[in-house]
């Protein structure tokens, strides 16, 4: 369900869909007056667009609150991995940020960091793979993720380099991959504040993440924008 709904969010493909031509591929021979700049909305987002993020936040709305079942983890990993990749193309950010549900996201990622025994693997800006020394093992939704257009900027050159896992293995879930699953979901989580989300950051002194109130994030919309957010409340505040 989560890739169908990112795929819908970018219109499939659609050449008239603002997320799909902020964060597509520039053609060497495009001309340089084509290439979408800035990081504003240039024009009102189709209603296809708009279609597609009313359903991807009505269902964000109830997954994120499912605290403690460890069946939406995949849902959360592949949401997370979307909005990583849209946090280099503030162009895209633009149309999914404003009615994202950072709130309810924020409040599940600190239930996850209860349980959590290794900040550095989060915090680090290296890929948190298992440390085994074992050839890496995707998860079963990596599988599904592989090759499509927001995830280039998320798996290391050779993660899918173990070719004694056979088709049949690539989708069975094993007990191990919850807790792995869970450590990928908090180090994207880290990676989308690192990346300067203006909406989730991490306090890296309390282990926290909080969220940025609002209506301070609507006014970016006619002020300059800044990186001086000040004070930050925190997720349960503001739940």
């Amino acid at each position: 369900m989560g890739i169908a709904i990112c795929c819908a969010i970018i219109g499939w493909g659609n050449e008239t869909n603002p997320i799909f031509n902020a964060i597509k591929p520039v053609r060497s021979d495009e001309p340089a007056d084509q290439v979408m700049t800035g990081t504003g909305i240039e024009e009102p987002a189709p209603k296809e667009l708009t279609d597609a993020l009313r359903l991807a936040n009505q269902t964000h709305n109830i997954v994120f609150r499912r605290y403690g079942d460890d069946n939406i983890m995949p849902y959360l990993h592949v949401t997370l991995v979307f909005i990583y990749h849209l946090t280099f193309y503030p162009q895209a950010m633009a149309h999914l940020a404003p009615e994202f549900p950072w709130e309810l996201l924020a409040l599940m990622l600190n239930t996850l960091l209860n349980s959590c025994k290794s900040y550095s693997r989060i915090e680090s800006e290296r890929f948190p793979q298992s440390g085994k020394g074992d050839l890496p093992r995707p998860l079963p939704e990596d599988y599904a993720m592989r090759g499509l257009l927001w995830v280039d900027r998320y798996f290391p050159g050779d993660w899918f380099s173990n070719d004694k896992i056979d088709d049949e293995e690539k989708y069975f879930e094993v007990a191990s991959m919850t807790e792995e699953r869970k450590i990928r979901v908090l180090h994207l989580a880290c990676r989308i504040s690192a990346q300067g989300c203006k909406w989730l950051r991490y306090n890296p002194e309390t282990h926290q993440f909080i969220v940025r109130p609002r209506h301070d994030s609507e006014q970016d919309a006619t002020t300059p924008e800044s990186n001086d957010y000040g004070e930050l409340p925190d997720a349960a505040v503001n739940a």
